[in-house]
């Protein structure tokens, strides 16, 4: 079955998608459908992988309307897409900013401008920012 399955991925390499099951109960916005999923690493205009930038670290990624709004006022690096690629994701999610996790796991999104202040508080709320976290400050 393994030799079966190897040549149908070879034959049509294309076709393969990499298992990315939603998580279970945990730090991410379960109300959210666009939450839970591994996140994409979109390419900056530089080249540089959003990855590169944050680490292994809480991120929010936005376009750069939401990052300026956001900037100073959450705990995890904000990254501004400024990028075909970054600009798609968040196309594909319908949504301004989505805080990463350090997994890369999509903790929660905010479709528009105009809901970027309740993303703040959940971004806050699921980073423990101000609780002594490693992200507050």
């Amino acid at each position: 079955m393994a030799r079966e399955r190897d040549l149908r991925m070879r034959a049509n390499p294309e076709g393969f998608t990499t298992p990315a099951p939603r998580l279970g109960a945990g730090a991410w916005d379960a109300d959210d459908e666009r939450a839970g999923h591994i996140g994409e690493q979109p390419f900056m205009a530089d080249g540089t992988r959003a990855d590169d930038l944050v680490g292994y670290d809480w991120a929010v990624i936005a376009t750069p309307d939401a990052a300026a709004r956001l900037a100073g006022t959450v705990a995890p690096r904000v990254v501004a897409v400024d990028s075909e690629s970054g600009r798609d994701w968040l196309g594909r999610l319908a949504a301004e900013a989505v805080l990463v996790r350090p997994d890369r796991y999509v903790a929660a999104a905010a479709d528009s401008v105009e809901a970027l202040d309740d993303f703040a508080v959940a971004v806050r709320r699921l980073t423990n920012a101000g609780e002594g976290s490693p992200t507050a400050g």
